[in-house]
């Protein structure tokens, strides 16, 4: 009986743990990636390095049934996607309206609790591109969770037309590309302070 009073007591007079805020800063070698094919080759467009200074914010409470929620996000120039040959590069750019609306943003908003490197946990982010905002369930890698580093990387089947965009098309339309790409991205964390 006094088990059952202690438990209930704990219970109801126990105050709530407020998530604890971790500030990390985007490091330089996180790489985004759109893959896709064309009627006549693939193709790849990769970023080399990432080159703005952003935070992230990770908040994590004790409860091990609840995710890992974030502040903040990434902001991806599209100029930063190199395609290995300058007309695509330059065709990409324009597909992705980078004149108009030059970045992507990534917003990271939540991930499944994880504990150790390689594990595969389900998160949530949030995408802007070309004006348009759009939200997917990614499955994360989680990489080096330590105390210094933390990596997430990914990959998602996205469409052009998710963002009211249409695929490239070379050569008045002889080289057409499919509607269809791969986004593959490691983003790579670093503690701040």
């Amino acid at each position: 009986m006094s088990n059952l009073l202690f438990i209930l007591f704990h219970l109801f007079f126990t105050p709530e743990s407020k998530p604890v805020a971790e500030r990390w800063i985007i490091d330089k070698n996180s790489v985004f990636t759109i893959e896709g094919k064309s009627n006549v080759a693939p193709f790849k467009c990769q970023t080399v390095q990432y080159l703005n200074r952003d935070t992230i914010t990770i908040f994590r409470d004790n409860n091990p049934n609840t995710a890992f929620t974030f502040g903040g996000g990434l902001k991806v120039m599209i100029r930063w996607f190199d395609c290995e040959q300058q007309v695509m590069t330059k065709e990409m750019w324009r597909t992705l309206r980078e004149k108009e609306k030059p970045e992507m943003k990534i917003n990271l908003i939540q991930v499944g609790r994880f504990k150790k490197s390689g594990e595969k946990v389900l998160g949530v982010v949030e995408v802007e591109l070309a004006g348009v905002t759009k939200r997917f369930e990614i499955l994360f890698e989680v990489g080096n969770p330590s105390p210094n580093n933390l990596s997430f990387s990914g990959i998602r089947k996205l469409s052009f037309s998710d963002f009211r965009l249409k695929p490239p098309n070379k050569l008045a339309g002889l080289i057409k590309v499919e509607e269809d790409i791969m986004v593959k991205f490691k983003i790579s964390l670093r503690a701040a302070g």
